[in-house]
């Protein structure tokens, strides 16, 4: 198992958040209309883009400390 640390573990952490938050406003697309998606998790959306972004830039390399078996 490899475990990341720092930036590298908080992109990973912010990559799986934004998936949940893409499926759950997916899921309103599916089985409602447009405007039945909630406007937090269309902020939540955009945040978590905003700050993803900013990680992955400002990001620099290496960040792998271990690995584990």
């Amino acid at each position: 198992m490899i475990k990341f640390y720092g930036t590298y573990a908080r992109i990973n952490a912010l990559e799986k958040e934004l998936s949940e938050v893409e499926s759950q406003i997916s899921a309103c697309y599916d089985f409602w209309n447009q405007e039945s998606v909630p406007v937090d998790l269309i902020e939540r959306l955009n945040t978590l883009e905003k700050e993803l972004a900013i990680l992955k830039r400002n990001r620099t390399r290496g960040g792998l400390v271990c690995r584990c078996m």
